[in-house]
């Protein structure tokens, strides 16, 4: 009988106070593990309607991708983006960026799966 591959399960919470307009990472895969971005909330906290961007960058293929571009979110309104189920490998990171300072909170769920052999 062939072995089965056995993968320790971690829930992470990784989360931003973007007060800046600089690119901004959010989260960056472990070494030996494969991570799925689950859901993202973007809390908009400022007296204007404010835009960002979301990217991922995928290490290997040293590669950017625009998750959400220039999206405008409402003054003191959210954005949630459930069953996202983006997969990213390890070494890859999601970063986040406003066009204005001190106007984002980004949270973001990701589920780790550690794969000692990778």
């Amino acid at each position: 009988m062939a072995g089965t591959l056995q993968r320790s399960v971690r829930l992470v919470n990784a989360a931003v106070n973007l007060t800046s307009t600089d690119l901004t990472t959010i989260y960056t895969v472990p070494a030996k593990t494969t991570a799925i971005v689950r859901e993202m909330f973007i809390a908009n906290y400022d007296s204007s309607a404010r835009n960002l961007n979301i990217q991922w960058t995928d290490t290997s293929a040293t590669a950017t991708y625009s998750l959400i571009h220039d999206k405008q979110v409402a003054t003191d309104d959210y954005l949630r983006l459930d069953n996202l189920n983006v997969f990213l490998d390890a070494t890859d990171v999601l970063k986040a960026q406003a066009a204005t300072a001190d106007a984002f909170y980004v949270s973001v769920f990701i589920e780790e799966l550690y794969t000692p052999i990778l």
